[in-house]
């Protein structure tokens, strides 16, 4: 058990590093142990200043202030939409409100309204915010694609990630294939892992995959995810 968690304790440190790796490609960071300020992954609009602890005034909806009030109103059912309507256009105040999500990510993937401004959040944020976003999933992958509304938030993951960026859930998926390709809710994202896996990670889940053909054949969500993996399999091939 001990030896067990020690090569958990190293894989999640490995993992770590690839995403402090990714947010600095894909920000243009030049330091992997640097995290990006709002300034490093947009740049601000003329005139816009934003200071630690200030209270800003978000669309047309009042100020309110993103520290304490944006992860609160992202549970409420009214006030959650608010939090989308900010989040448009994007500016700083988009940027500001994601930000604020940093470090909420699961509980606000299992969330019927939170999963809502997560998806959005995930929408609108710059590359190296989302890898942030989606790499404090890590772990709990296969608790989230079984989720009725983590699902949805898993492949807006998928959708906008860079391919490189995929590569955790990928592994995690592919560990649980034959049940989450049999899941009402997880042969969803099954699927998007199809369609956007790179090369090398479609590989690795077709050979998963062909393990367990004949029991998904016969299954009524399972012969769903074998033709999607076979029409994107013989895409990429061809």
């Amino acid at each position: 058990n001990l030896r067990r968690q020690q090569q958990q304790q190293q894989h999640q440190q490995q993992q770590q590093k690839q995403a402090q790796k990714l947010c600095c490609e894909v920000s243009g960071a030049s330091s992997a142990s640097k995290s990006p300020t709002i300034s490093d992954v947009m740049p601000m609009p003329v005139g816009v200043v934003v200071e630690p602890g200030a209270r800003v005034a978000f669309g047309a909806h009042g100020g309110f202030d993103p520290p304490k009030d944006v992860l609160a109103m992202s549970f409420d059912a009214e006030e959650h939409v608010k939090v989308l309507q900010s989040l448009h256009p994007l500016g700083a105040q988009a940027i500001a409100i994601v930000q604020r999500l940093r470090g909420s990510v699961l509980r606000l993937a299992t969330d019927r309204h939170g999963c809502r401004v997560l998806q959005g959040a995930l929408e609108v944020a710059p590359p190296a915010l989302q890898v942030q976003l989606a790499f404090e999933l890590q772990g709990h992958v296969k608790e989230c694609v079984e989720h009725m509304h983590g699902n949805f938030v898993v492949q807006k993951c998928i959708e906008r990630l860079p391919g490189g960026a995929l590569d955790f859930l990928v592994q995690e998926i592919e560990c649980h294939i034959e049940y989450l390709s049999a899941h009402p809710y997880g042969c969803r994202a099954v699927q998007r892992l199809f369609e956007r896996a790179t090369p090398r990670q479609l590989k690795d889940l077709v050979a998963r995959l062909l393990r367990c053909v004949p029991k998904l054949a016969r299954h009524t969500y399972g012969n769903i995810v074998l033709r999607h993996a076979i029409a994107h399999w013989s895409a990429e091939a061809s």
